[in-house]
């Protein structure tokens, strides 16, 4: 069967489930009935400028009157971040965005990785987040371990540890679990689920729930 007897077979097949009339599909489509009549009987096809329209008109794809498989769309998902330029890690579960609870242990285990200095971006992740060398002037959310070398002039957020080298100038830095590095340095908040380690502390507000293991703490409350 050439194409142009697939796609007259379709229209004819397709006007008769949705219980049309010739007449009624012509007058949708502003032609003669005596055009529908012709495609239906194989003696002409439609022009082209009509596909589209008879696809709307039968809620069909342009391939399926084609006799070409349909393509498959993937659902499209809301969730309860903005349309807006960070970057998100997220997980589907077949075309189901998993929720941040629903994560298992096994699939909590996956890592973003980001190669080398990163400067200027928003990223909230339900995964942990490994940046290989500094992060500065970023905002970063992760819903288990964030690694990485220096945090400068950043706003760090953790759902477990937070595992670097020196940490200065950040508004923010917060770990459900763990902070390890070497020194903190000129920063407003630091707070921790368990414990904080590091060599030197200077910042204005330091929080641990069990305990803070440094040599030298120096906290200004303004």
């Amino acid at each position: 069967m050439t194409v142009n007897e697939v796609i007259c077979c379709n229209i004819a097949e397709l006007r008769k489930k949705r219980g049309l009339s010739q007449e009624e599909l012509a007058c949708m489509l502003d032609i003669t009935f005596q055009a529908v009549s012709k495609w239906e009987n194989q003696l002409s096809c439609p022009d082209i400028a009509l596909i589209p329209k008879i696809a709307e008109i039968f809620q069909v794809s342009i391939d399926f009157l084609f006799g070409q498989e349909e393509k498959k769309t993937i659902e499209k998902h809301s969730t309860e971040w903005p349309n807006d330029n960070n970057l998100y890690a997220v997980i589907f579960q077949g075309h189901r965005i998993l929720k941040k609870e629903e994560i298992t242990d096994d699939l909590s285990q996956i890592e973003l990785k980001y190669d080398g200095n990163m400067q200027g971006i928003t990223i909230k992740s339900y995964f942990s987040v490994t940046v290989t060398e500094n992060i500065t002037d970023s905002t970063i959310q992760s819903g288990t371990h964030i690694t990485c070398a220096d945090i400068t002039d950043s706003k760090i957020e953790s759902g477990t540890h937070i595992t670097c080298a020196d940490i200065y100038d950040c508004d923010s830095i917060c770990s459900g679990a763990h902070i390890t590095c070497a020194d903190i340095y000129n920063c407003d908040n630091i707070c921790s689920g368990a414990h904080i380690n590091a060599a030197d502390i200077t910042c204005n507000s330091i929080n641990a729930k069990t305990c803070i293991n440094a040599s030298n703490i120096s906290q200004n409350k303004e």
